[in-house]
């Protein structure tokens, strides 16, 4: 991978993370938001898994 690949790869996980703490964050007050804030999360873990694959 080049540099540029691996800056965006570290970028693409912080994302995730965030997202993740996110949906957590309103797990109880707004269950909606919260397992679309996941969706978005799994999405990003999907084009993780496909990078490193």
């Amino acid at each position: 991978m080049t540099e540029e690949h691996i800056m965006i790869y570290k970028m693409l996980v912080t994302y995730h993370n965030n997202f993740k703490r996110i949906g957590n964050m309103y797990r109880v007050a707004n269950p909606k938001l919260e397992e679309e804030v996941l969706v978005v999360a799994r999405e990003i873990q999907s084009h993780l898994k496909k990078i490193t694959s």
